[in-house]
């Protein structure tokens, strides 16, 4: 019984593989076709952004501001992680999270280190940012210079035609995303360039993501038909306690009479 588990676990880590390496190929087709699938990228997109806790190297774009900590009060925090501190910080700008901590106050509230471009760091609540990146995201090429060799990643990725070439305005779509084997808290991404089975390895730096057409709508018309199914659910909620309560004060309506005459009679 045992072995026959065994082979069943096998057989299902080799499907999962075929699934997964089938998903990315319908993502690069679909999106060389311009035939979107809005759901799955709604889907994927609404994943990478309600992540509350994304992993060590991943890419952030800065959103709020107001959600940056003073460096100072959490300087003691991350450990042996030695950083440049900066009280610059606006909107969009991007960086790495290179360490996360518990709040040293609040026990249920993460803090993330970001790593801007510029090498300098600051402190953020989750709030502040946004993950730059997703598996399904198209993206521009605006610096060719952060390709990585694609012969120091075909272990990783022996399945995909990897290739040295790409040129600054190409766009594609991110197929994969995985962490650098040697450097520490960097991610690299998949790139399928130009919808083509053909891939680049590219930092994280070198791309620019930009919305799926037609997403920003769907996403709006997605949150209002769920803020109104919610909305739904709570007044029928509301009204079956409505009900739930009148069902009882009938009941008890009904039963005063005969506790009034049991009192009558017991007195």
């Amino acid at each position: 019984m045992s072995d026959e588990l065994a082979v069943l676990k096998s057989e299902n880590v080799e499907l999962k593989a075929k699934m997964e390496e089938m998903e990315m190929k319908m993502l690069a087709l679909r999106y060389a076709s311009n035939s979107h699938d809005l759901e799955d990228a709604y889907q994927r997109r609404k994943v990478a952004l309600d992540n509350v806790s994304p992993e060590l190297g991943t890419r952030v774009k800065v959103v709020h501001t107001g959600s940056r900590y003073n460096a100072e009060d959490f300087k003691d925090s991350f450990g042996d992680v030695t950083f440049d501190p900066t009280t610059n910080v606006t909107d969009s700008m991007m960086g790495v999270i290179i360490a996360k901590v518990q709040h040293f106050k609040k026990k249920d509230t993460e803090v993330f280190l970001v790593q801007f471009d510029n090498k300098k760091s600051a402190v953020f609540a989750r709030k502040g940012f946004e993950v730059a990146f997703w598996i399904g995201c198209p993206v521009k090429v605006v610096n060719d210079g952060c390709k990585y060799s694609s012969k120091d990643f075909q272990a990783q990725f022996p399945k995909h035609t990897l290739v040295d070439v790409c040129r600054v305005g190409q766009k594609g779509i991110v197929i994969d995303i995985v962490p650098h084997y040697k450097a520490k808290n960097t991610a690299v991404l998949l790139v399928a360039i130009d919808g083509q089975p053909r891939c680049v390895i590219m930092n994280g730096k070198g791309c620019m993501p930009f919305d799926t057409p037609g997403i920003r709508e769907y996403a709006l018309r997605k949150e209002r038909e769920e803020k109104a199914a919610l909305e739904k659910e709570q007044k029928e909620g509301s009204t079956e306690n409505d009900a739930g309560e009148k069902r009882k004060a009938d009941e008890a309506a009904e039963n005063e009479p005969e506790t009034k005459k049991a009192k009558e009679e017991e007195a």
